[in-house]
């Protein structure tokens, strides 16, 4: 009989991933090993059912045990003040700004304040309105110049004699954004169904001694010339501006809409002040890893509710009471800190009110309101640990005589205490 126990628990236990929880000292073998001992001491002598089914169902109940002590646990842990979670960044005003904290610790400024007085902007080009069934250059091969900060770009297009300038600019559009130099082109039209060209740069904001993010100038006399004079490819209509803003009370500029500030925050601004106010970076405890602890929490615990429910025996009635008896003694404590207790006494996760709370910081809060319910739990789910045979279908043989008890722990062990520790 045992060694098909033992092939089962192999074949379907032991691939498990294996927590540091999984790991015993000598001392915690110690107690386990007595606490085996003081179970059976005065238990009577029973005949277990020993079909196929009940002993997949000792080792069952064994690891849903194991499982649930392990959450249990990890929970505790991350709960613990002095555990690192992470860190995030919130923002009470995220139409005005937003960040990313990409820090390892918690910085020494909190809150970063902003009050923006203008975002950064790109330079924007648009040519002259032209009608577009008309026809402006001649048949030929035309370049222009691009010069950028760090580069000058030739542009060559070739003009056809079915090309007309609706045409022409939409040969401009596509070569222009497809370049790779930074801007992109498109045709816009007037109230008078002209076109024109639109070039936008993808970078926003001026530097010192260059007021402009690019130049269009007519190209080299090797081909021919005129496009950006006829089309009006260097017409200005908004040159570029820097972001201006004041950080906590003190005036700043920044050549983009995100930028990095204190080496942590990633900060991206949306909107200025006179449209939404003022907005309030904070820097706080991440919990939104902890719904992942709370959703195994609820998963493990239904995992026992699955395994009562096997066969109607009064061995598995006890087992669906004695986890159950828990939870209802804690419900309005356990929904008032991001569970939902079911009708079926099952547990599910209420990922709402899971999320404002990662969000607010505060979910730390609801793990230490459950701290009670996690106790009592824990204490339950460790005496089904130790002897999970209390729940298997048996009859009592002989009861012990009670002025002279003698202990039989491997009864319990062949399912239990051998396998508290996988380095045994």
């Amino acid at each position: 009989m045992i060694n098909s126990v033992y092939d089962y628990y192999i074949s379907t236990y032991g691939n498990r991933t294996v927590s540091r929880h999984d790991s015993h000292k000598r001392s915690e073998l110690r107690d386990i090993y007595n606490n085996i001992v003081k179970i059976n001491r005065a238990a009577p002598l029973y005949k277990v059912d020993t079909s196929e089914s009940s002993q997949k169902l000792a080792i069952d109940i064994k690891e849903a045990a194991r499982a649930l002590t392990d959450t249990l646990s990890e929970i505790t842990d991350i709960a613990d003040d002095d555990v690192p979670v992470g860190i995030t960044a919130s923002s009470d005003n995220p139409s005005l700004v937003t960040a990313e904290y990409s820090g390892d610790d918690m910085p020494e400024d909190k809150s970063l304040t902003f009050n923006v007085k203008q975002l950064a902007s790109p330079q924007v080009n648009i040519g002259e309105y032209v009608s577009s069934g008309a026809k402006i250059l001649f048949p030929g091969t035309y370049s222009f110049n691009i010069e950028t900060a760090n580069s000058t770009y030739s542009l060559e297009f070739d003009v056809s004699d079915d090309d007309n300038n609706g045409t022409i600019l939409g040969k401009l559009a596509r070569s222009i954004s497809s370049s790779g130099i930074g801007l992109d082109a498109d045709v816009v039209s007037n109230q008078y169904a002209q076109k024109a060209l639109k070039i936008t740069s993808q970078a926003t904001g001026s530097k010192k001694g260059s007021p402009t993010q690019f130049r269009i100038t007519e190209g080299d006399s090797n081909h021919l010339t005129g496009a950006v004079k006829l089309f009006g490819l260097d017409n200005i209509s908004n040159y570029p501006s820097n972001a201006v803003f004041n950080l906590n009370g003190k005036s700043t500029i920044s050549e983009n809409n995100s930028f990095l500030v204190d080496g942590c925050y990633e900060v991206t601004l949306h909107g200025t002040s006179d449209e939404y106010g003022e907005g309030t970076i904070t820097a706080m405890k991440d919990g939104s890893t902890l719904i992942d602890e709370y959703n195994r929490l609820a998963d493990n615990y239904n995992r026992f509710l699955e395994l009562s429910n096997r066969k109607d025996t009064h061995e598995l009635r006890m087992l669906r009471s004695t986890v159950t008896s828990t939870v209802k003694r804690y419900r309005t404590t356990l929904e008032d800190n991001g569970f939902t207790v079911n009708d079926d006494n099952t547990l599910s996760v209420n990922k709402e009110a899971l999320d404002s709370s990662a969000k607010s910081g505060t979910i730390f809060d609801n793990l230490k309101n459950l701290g009670a319910f996690k106790e009592a739990l824990k204490k339950r789910i460790d005496n089904i640990e130790i002897n999970p045979m209390e729940y298997i279908n048996k009859k009592v043989v002989a009861y012990k005589n009670p002025q002279r008890l003698i202990t039989t722990p491997y009864a319990t062990s062949i399912y239990t205490g051998m396998m508290f520790d996988r380095s045994l």
